[in-house]
């Protein structure tokens, strides 16, 4: 897979599925919605989130196609093996899971007070 397209239409807190496809290397094409500009950015190909349907269509299949296009450019792969250094250092399970132990760990403190 080279493009992961997540046209959601969800109020996203975080996507799992688009970290994974971000550590993978894949190219991501979303809607700004929610969290997954946080999530995804700088690295994201984002489109403006349209209540209107037609037109957040239009705007996505746009957006889709000119990334295609753009797949095998020099700048967008250099994009992407940057993507996925930087996403795999960030949100590595062997960082994560340090990340919740420590919160664990102060939420076992805060319950003993």
């Amino acid at each position: 897979m080279h493009i992961y397209a997540f046209p959601s239409t969800w109020v996203e807190t975080s996507s799992i599925s688009t970290i994974e496809a971000m550590a993978a290397g894949c190219e991501i094409v979303t809607t700004n919605l929610g969290a997954l500009y946080e999530t995804c950015a700088p690295f994201g190909t984002f489109v403006s989130f349209d209540r209107n349907m037609k037109n957040l269509k239009k705007k996505y299949k746009k957006t889709l196609i000119k990334s295609i296009k753009n797949f095998w450019s020099t700048e967008n792969q250099n994009k992407l093996e940057l993507q996925h250094k930087t996403t795999n250092a960030i949100y590595s399970w062997d960082i994560r899971s340090l990340e919740w132990k420590n919160f664990f760990d102060e939420t076992r403190k805060l319950k003993s007070i």
